[in-house]
């Protein structure tokens, strides 16, 4: 799994009064369910790593909460640069995608490396198959003559894909067709979502607008869409991604989601609150992964060596932000 890179940030004075009136943290971690003995060791200033039951059969999830001595505002910077602006160090092509985006936003995506493989894999796509396809794109792609045919498709599909998801959000993510089931992603999200709904508590617009996109809005949310190709696990994937960044009083949400995957795994989901307490910031981080690969015979021992690689791979990320702090 893909942990997230943070940018570096110059961390600046803080005055005592940008926590005024801000509420202790032990009441705020408590809230969210945090234990005494967690409580205790995130206001010493270690990283704490939580055990979370998966939102689904299929979610490998990992979270975290930490302390930082600084206001959220200034700790927004190196979310927003980890969670809406990373780029994997395993990209191998990516562009943003603009509102009024056509299959040109696109040009630069093509099914190298391992092309002829790729354009047979697609032709002969089939319910069920490793590829994560709707039972109409399925058929189209049964129907594409060459490799010019099949590239221009999945650019196609792409688009519509992303033109669909930007105009009604999460329910018009279109399902992959499993053979006799549809595996629904809308459902995959909504759940990691509600997993954490006790951050509506610390932010609710900031929650609603990120469930109801686009149709809640919030004042200063700000959205980056885009394309990505990476290998993930050695494999060519590409992705549809959407970040957000939302305020919400002294409080921020920061999301990063991606809302389709063309192999390997089902969706994934990040979310990053920051919440003012006194004397800095509460940080409360976790990341859901959707993946058909934790289910059947072995699945809790998937999942449970699954959610542990994951972890360590996004515990060492955040402990070099934790460092950074004054």
């Amino acid at each position: 799994m893909r942990g997230m890179r943070v940018g570096v940030v110059v961390l600046g004075v803080v005055s005592s009064s940008a926590w005024a009136g801000a509420p202790a943290a032990d009441a705020v971690l408590s809230d969210l369910g945090f234990s005494a003995d967690e409580v205790a060791q995130v206001k010493a200033g270690k990283l704490v790593s939580r055990d979370s039951k998966g939102a689904t059969e299929r979610d490998l999830t990992t979270s975290f909460a930490f302390f930082l001595k600084k206001p959220p505002a200034e700790a927004l910077k190196d979310f927003k640069a980890g969670v809406m602006l990373k780029v994997d160090p395993n990209t191998l092509a990516s562009g943003l995608l603009t509102a009024d985006a056509t299959v040109d936003a696109f040009a630069r995506l093509t099914l190298e490396p391992d092309q002829e493989k790729r354009v047979k894999k697609y032709q002969g796509a089939k319910p069920g198959d490793a590829l994560n396809l709707s039972t109409e794109e399925i058929a189209a792609f049964q129907k594409a003559a060459d490799a010019a045919a099949v590239e221009a498709l999945v650019k196609a599909s792409l688009l519509a894909r992303y033109q669909a998801y930007r105009a009604k959000g999460l329910d018009a993510i279109a399902s992959y067709d499993r053979g006799g089931s549809q595996r629904s992603v809308t459902d995959e999200l909504k759940a990691f979502m509600k997993a954490h709904d006790g951050l509506k508590k610390f932010a609710p617009k900031a929650w609603a607008a990120m469930l109801g996109y686009p149709g809640s809005k919030a004042d200063g949310a700000e959205h980056v869409f885009r394309w990505v190709h990476l290998k993930a696990h050695g494999t060519p994937t590409l992705a549809l991604v959407h970040g957000m960044a939302v305020p919400d009083a002294d409080a921020f949400l920061v999301l990063q989601r991606q809302y389709y995957v063309s192999e390997g795994f089902n969706c994934e989901q990040a979310i990053a609150a920051l919440v003012p307490v006194d004397g800095g910031t509460v940080v409360l981080y976790a990341n859901h992964t959707s993946t058909d690969q934790v289910t059947g015979f072995g699945g809790a021992a998937k999942r449970s060596i699954g959610t542990k690689l994951m972890a360590g791979e996004v515990q060492g990320l955040f402990e070099k932000l934790q460092k950074r702090a004054p």
